[in-house]
């Protein structure tokens, strides 16, 4: 087959809804983190929740050391005040593993679908750019000098 041949028969790409497609990848891209920004906020999220973890994992241990070493010494109420603040603190950190666990599965979530959207973001910036461009050839057509000037300057000095 040669290549005459295979532009024929290649099946023609409708570009008629381009503004409805660059319509939706706004929506869809814009304000969203990319794979590696959404992977770097998981991690520190993680971090977050592992600090906290460490935290109540501590006292708990901190509490436990002083009623065990201090049984002889202490009164039956005091004993009881550190049983309770033990209880409280293994509630809380149930909670925080919930939570630590919570953020884990959502972050992995929000991750893979930072991934599956970078996938259409090279077509987002094609659309994004034909949209500029048609807006600055619109403006040289309306008589705008401005317009006329910007297109022959390159992008990172306007």
């Amino acid at each position: 087959m040669s290549q005459q041949e295979a532009v024929v028969s290649a099946p023609p790409v409708d570009e008629s809804k381009w503004r409805q497609e660059l319509e939706y990848l706004d929506r869809l891209l814009t304000d969203r983190p990319n794979h590696s920004e959404a992977k770097q906020y998981a991690k520190t999220e993680l971090a977050k929740h592992d600090g906290i973890v460490n935290n109540i994992e501590t006292e708990i241990a901190q509490a436990r050391a002083v009623a065990a070493s201090a049984t002889s010494y202490l009164s039956a109420l005091d004993l009881k005040r550190i049983a309770d603040k033990i209880e409280a603190l293994e509630f809380q950190l149930s909670n925080a593993n919930k939570l630590r666990e919570q953020s884990i599965r959502k972050n992995g979530a929000s991750i893979k679908d930072c991934k599956e959207a970078d996938k259409q973001r090279p077509r987002w910036l094609e659309l994004k750019k034909r949209r500029r461009d048609i807006e600055a050839a619109r403006d040289i057509g309306k008589g705008n000098r401005e317009a006329e000037l910007a297109v022959g300057v390159p992008r990172r000095w306007q």
